[in-house]
C-alpha cells in the first residue's frame, strides 16, 4: 500500500510583514528557521500572498574560502563586469573578506550548484551592519524565491549579531524596484536618495539608502532632549 506523507510549513501571513525593527523581525522568523548555515537553512515557511509562492527555495549557506572564485565569478557575469565595487570581482579580495570575522558571504544552493550570494560588512565599533551584493546567476532568475532568500538571509545575520549591531543598512538600485520592495517587506525603510551615484551596465544610477534599527537603539541611546 502507498501512503504519502503531508508537509506542513509554518504559514505566515502577509500583514506581519514590514516590521518596524529588527526585534519585530526576529519575532516572525527567528523560531521558525534553523540558523545553521553551516549545514544549510531550509527556507521552510510560506508566506500568505503572492511573493514568490511558485518559485524554488534554494538552500543557504554561509560561504568558505574556497568558494571566493565562485563568488567573484558570478558577480561578473550577472553585472557583465560593470558591478562597480571591483573588490567582489577579485577572488583573492573575496577570499580576504570570507576569512575576516567583519564580513560575511551568504550561498544559495540549489542541490550542488551555487547559484546566487548575498553578504553583509559589520561594523563592531559603530554597531553598525551593511548589507547587499545581492546577486543571483541569470539561468536563476525568475526561478529562486528572491522574497526568502533575502529574508532567510536577514534573519541570520540579524539574529547572530543582534546584540553588536544596533543599526542595518542597505542600498538599492532604482533600476531595481524589486529590491526596494522586498527590503521594505522586511522592515528596511527608505531615508536617503543618492543621484547618479554609481555605474551599471554602462548607464548611470540612483540609489537609496534604507535603514531598520534594533529596538535599544532607540530606547536606549537616544537623546532624551528633544530638538528645539
Amino acid at each position: 500500500m502507498i501512503t504519502q506523507e503531508t508537509i506542513s510549513y509554518p504559514i505566515i501571513p502577509y500583514k506581519r510583514l514590514s516590521p518596524k525593527s529588527v526585534d519585530e523581525f526576529l519575532d516572525i522568523f527567528e523560531d521558525v528557521l534553523d540558523l545553521n548555515l553551516e549545514k544549510g537553512m531550509e527556507l521552510d515557511f510560506t508566506i500568505d500572498s503572492k511573493l514568490g509562492s511558485d518559485k524554488i527555495s534554494p538552500t543557504l549557506f554561509l560561504a568558505k574560502p574556497k568558494d571566493a572564485v565562485e563568488i567573484a565569478t558570478i558577480c561578473k557575469e550577472v553585472y557583465e563586469g560593470s558591478y562597480p565595487y571591483k573588490e567582489i570581482e577579485d577572488p583573492d579580495e573575496v577570499k580576504k573578506m570570507i576569512e575576516s570575522p567583519e564580513h560575511h558571504f551568504i550561498l544559495f544552493k540549489i542541490e550542488e550548484d551555487i547559484v546566487g550570494c548575498f553578504r553583509c560588512a559589520l561594523d563592531f565599533e559603530h554597531h553598525k551592519g551593511y548589507t547587499g551584493g545581492f546577486m543571483v546567476r541569470q539561468e536563476y532568475q525568475g526561478i529562486i524565491d528572491v522574497t526568502k532568500s533575502i529574508i532567510g538571509s536577514y534573519t541570520w545575520m540579524w539574529s547572530t549579531y543582534k546584540d553588536e549591531i544596533l543599526m542595518w543598512y542597505c542600498e538599492n538600485r532604482t533600476a531595481h524596484a524589486a529590491s526596494q520592495y522586498i527590503t521594505s517587506v522586511c522592515g528596511i525603510n527608505t531615508v536617503a536618495f543618492f543621484p547618479n551615484k554609481d555605474i551599471f551596465f554602462n548607464r548611470v544610477e540612483s540609489d537609496v539608502m534604507g535603514v531598520v534599527f534594533r529596538e535599544k537603539a532607540l530606547r536606549e541611546y537616544r537623546g532624551a532632549q528633544t530638538p528645539q
